[in-house]
Parts: structure tokens; sequence; C-alpha cells
């Protein structure tokens, strides 16, 4: 199984993204791109300057959202929502935790992708 990365956002942070995931092989798309998701890749991260950007996309939990404006008032259930500045190891494991933690179901039957 290929793990797929997909990254979101509207800034260019292309460079340092390749990087730090050079192993997952990164995509990369526009936030708009966000609500035209035909299938859930093993794991996105979203950029965002302000979480009220988002507020009309459909999340999902394999979703992290980095953003440097946090508001307690907003409510993202599904998403993991990350404070920018972030340490760069503290999202490789994330990320890494996500794509590990992968379920895949067929009707009755549910397989855990450990890796």
């Amino acid at each position: 199984m290929t793990t797929k990365l997909m990254i979101y956002s509207n800034l260019n942070f292309k460079k340092i993204f390749e990087q730090i995931f050079f192993n997952l092989n990164p995509e990369f798309k526009k936030l708009i791109d966000l609500n035209k998701r035909i299938k859930t890749t093993d794991c996105s991260i979203i950029l965002v300057e302000n979480l009220k950007i988002i507020k009309d996309f459909k999340l999902l939990k394999s979703d992290i959202v980095l953003t440097t404006q946090l508001h307690e008032s907003e409510n993202f259930v599904e998403a993991n929502i990350l404070k920018a500045p972030t340490d760069i190891r503290s999202l490789k494991n994330i990320v890494l935790n996500l794509i590990l933690a992968k379920k895949n179901s067929f009707e009755h039957l549910t397989i855990l992708d450990q890796k």
C-alpha cells in the first residue's frame, strides 16, 4: 500500500514539506480543492492563517489543520488542530501516527494498517 500525504494551502510551502515528508510523496493542492476530494487519503495537512477560512469545509479525522490563529469558540471535532509555530518532530509524529492508525473497512471486516 502506498502512503499518500495531501497538503492543502493557498500559501506556497512546497519545498519545506517536500523535505520534511520526502518519504510520503506529498501532493499539493489549493484550499478550494478540499471540497472536491473524492476519496480520503492517508493523511491531509491543511495550512490556513485563520480557522474561519475553512469553516465551510468538511474535515476528516485524518486531517491536520495548521493555523496561526486559534479561537476558543471554534469547534472542529473531526480534525486535529495545531497552532503554529509547531515543532517539526511533533508534526511528523502526528502524521505518522495517523497513517499507522488508518483503518480499512470492507462490509463486516476491518483491517488495521499497522506497518
